[in-house]
């Protein structure tokens, strides 16, 4: 068992051989462990910069895909319609053919008579 003399004597040895080195000694390891901390921080806030510019080129990524695709539906609209004008058209010329056909053959008809 340790007797106070024996504590007293070996308390020196064990913290350096004065307070001025145990205070030392403590504020070296409060500094790197500051120094520690700050390089971890800055590693935070590289990576979080990094994130914030993935963040913005996968906006611009999303954004650019987007307007594309509105552009080739609106193509796609634009071709339907055209098509469809077309359609509308020949339907129109197809009845006035139909009418000018019935109204004309009672005219052929006459004709040989």
């Amino acid at each position: 068992m340790a007797t106070k003399d024996h504590f007293e004597m070996a308390q020196p040895h064990r913290f350096g051989s004065d307070r001025k080195g145990l205070y030392s000694n403590v504020v070296a390891t409060i500094d790197r462990k500051i120094q520690r901390l700050a390089s971890k921080t800055l590693y935070v806030g590289t990576v979080k910069k990094s994130l914030e510019m993935y963040d913005k080129i996968n906006k611009n990524m999303r954004d650019t895909a987007a307007e594309g695709i509105f552009r080739l539906v609106d193509v796609d609209i634009e071709t339907t319609a055209s098509k469809l004008r077309v359609l509308e058209t020949q339907q129109q010329l197809a009845i006035q053919s139909l009418a000018i056909a019935n109204t004309a053959s009672g005219t052929l008809a006459r004709l040989f008579q």
